[in-house]
Order: C-alpha cells, then structure tokens, then sequence
C-alpha cells in the first residue's frame, strides 16, 4: 500500500517535470523564431543601407565627373585668353587668333 501511495506521487511529479520540460522547450522554439525573424530583418535593413550608400556614392561621382572643371568655361580663363590674343596681335598681327575656335575637331 505504501508503494502504490508513493508511486502515484511520483508519477504526478514526474508528469509535471515533462510538461514543466514541454512548456520550457515551448518557449525556447518561440523566443529563437522571434531571434530568427529579427536578425533576418536587420539583415536585410543592413543591405538595404549599403545599396543607398552605394547609389548615393555613385550619383556623387556621377555628379562630380559632370560637373567637372572646365577651363573654355571659367570666366578668368576666358579674360586670360582674350588679353593674351590682344597682347599678341601687337606681336603677330591684327588677324592673330582669328583662325582660334575652342572646338578641337579636324576640319578636313
């Protein structure tokens, strides 16, 4: 009788453990899906950062390469070469820098 008594004691304690145990590994599967699905989306914000950065960076080099300097442009540049052929006409004649166009290409 004291067997039996202490047996189904010890079988609700031992039931209790498992589902306790159940329960426990419950919790754990919830909390790492959860940890799963946030590093899986701080992942793909990270991604989403590094491809803006990377088209920011182009466009600015992009934009750089447009605005590059141009000297046929710059207003000093433009007086410099125009006192230049004044002071050389005096040298070389009246038509000195007549035949000067900024455009570079063959004239065949």
């Amino acid at each position: 009788m004291a067997y039996e008594y202490f047996l189904i004691g010890e079988i609700a304690i031992y039931k209790q453990e498992q589902i306790d145990q159940e329960n426990d590994r419950i919790e754990e599967e919830k909390i790492q899906v959860d940890q799963d699905w946030a590093d899986e989306m701080e992942a793909e914000d990270l991604a989403r950062e590094e491809a803006a950065e990377k088209a920011k960076a182009e466009k600015e080099a992009k934009e750089k390469v447009e605005k590059a300097y141009d000297p046929l442009k710059d207003p000093e540049q433009i007086k410099w070469m125009k006192e230049e052929i004044e002071k050389n006409k005096t040298v070389f004649g009246d038509d000195f820098g007549e035949d000067v166009g900024i455009e570079f290409e063959d004239e065949d």
